[in-house]
């Protein structure tokens, strides 16, 4: 199997290729629960760029089903996002009511975190990776980051953990209209950064 490491909008992005929309995403979930039950471990590849050196491009991984109780901030999960699997680390879980069934993700090359993941879409810790044939190990701490990109990333995952605590659904209402205006922005301004880059050379 083979995983598709997506990353957030932000201006140190890896512009990773797309992955193959899995089936039925509901049949996966059946799966992966019975996998759980079993306390089995997935292993596939990954071939996005935005985790850094802490699971390298092109790395083999192991994925754990473990208890989703278990899950907190500093692990890589594997997790279902708009039909495709993308691993993030988690930067917090929600703490009350409804958003304790909700976490904050971000690319550890990303500036700003991930749409909110619910618990049940994430399939488990990435327990271990081996990059070009080396030996297995745990994915390793975040890259550091020029000082400017640390304060807005915690600036946004501060924004973020702030908003599913309100109210987990008019976050994602929130962050949805924000990500659709985002894109628009981008798509407007790609035009003219490519004729001005035209125009320099």
């Amino acid at each position: 199997m083979q995983v598709n490491d997506q990353s957030a909008v932000g201006p140190e992005d890896v512009n990773d290729p797309p992955a193959d929309e899995l089936p039925t995403t509901k049949l996966f979930l059946e799966a992966v629960s019975r996998l759980r039950e079993a306390r089995s471990v997935l292993e596939c590849w990954i071939r996005g760029g935005s985790m850094g050196k802490a699971v390298p491009a092109g790395s083999r991984i192991r994925i754990a089903f473990v208890d989703p109780r278990s899950y907190h901030a500093g692990q890589v999960v594997a997790f279902l996002t708009d039909g495709r699997i993308c691993v993030h680390r988690i930067v917090y879980r929600g703490r009350w009511r409804a958003s304790r069934e909700s976490l904050i993700t971000r690319g550890d090359r990303c500036m700003v975190p991930d749409f909110p993941v619910d618990v049940e879409s994430v399939l488990g810790p990435v327990a271990e990776f081996s990059h070009e044939g080396a030996v297995w190990t745990s994915p390793g701490r975040p890259e550091r980051r020029r000082a400017f990109v640390r304060l807005i990333s915690s600036m946004a995952d501060t924004f973020f953990a702030v908003l599913i605590e309100v109210d987990v659904k008019f976050a994602k209402r929130l962050l949805a209209l924000a990500r659709r205006i985002v894109r628009a922005v981008r798509a407007r301004l790609r035009p003219r950064f490519g004729a001005f880059r035209r125009q320099r050379n």
